[in-house]
């Protein structure tokens, strides 16, 4: 009995000590941020690197987009595929349906070239 009685004032006094330094840690006035002691105009070479981020953001995003676009293009024509194979009954049927397949992967890397090469190199970026 003495034991439990010791470990219950103890757990009471430690749970009391918690209590009563835990509004004094909760009521600590916050840190204010310090200012920025930098200068808020950039150098020419910061002003060109912002405006170069930019421009490569917007060169990858138009080099997904032609990714993407090619890549739904040849999975439409691997289903068209599929399903003209499904459905065929001859061999002339499967032949005009290969022969389909591989027109549209022409066209469809002609398409995805003539777009890379329209969009060109991406931006050089600027040096100190």
């Amino acid at each position: 009995m003495n034991k439990f009685s010791s470990r219950t004032i103890s757990a009471i006094a430690v749970v009391a000590a918690l209590g009563m330094a835990a509004p004094s840690i909760a009521t600590a006035a916050p840190k204010t941020p310090k200012a920025p002691t930098t200068s808020t105009t950039l150098s020419p070479f910061h002003q060109a690197m912002k405006a170069w981020h930019v421009a490569i953001a917007q060169y990858h995003q138009a080099r997904l987009n032609i990714l993407i676009t090619f890549k739904v293009t040849m999975s439409t024509a691997r289903t068209t595929l599929a399903t003209a194979l499904a459905t065929a009954t001859t061999k002339v049927q499967r032949t005009a349906a290969h022969v389909a397949y591989k027109a549209t992967l022409v066209q469809a890397k002609a398409t995805r070239h003539a777009s890379l090469t329209t969009l060109g190199a991406p931006p050089v970026k600027p040096t100190k």
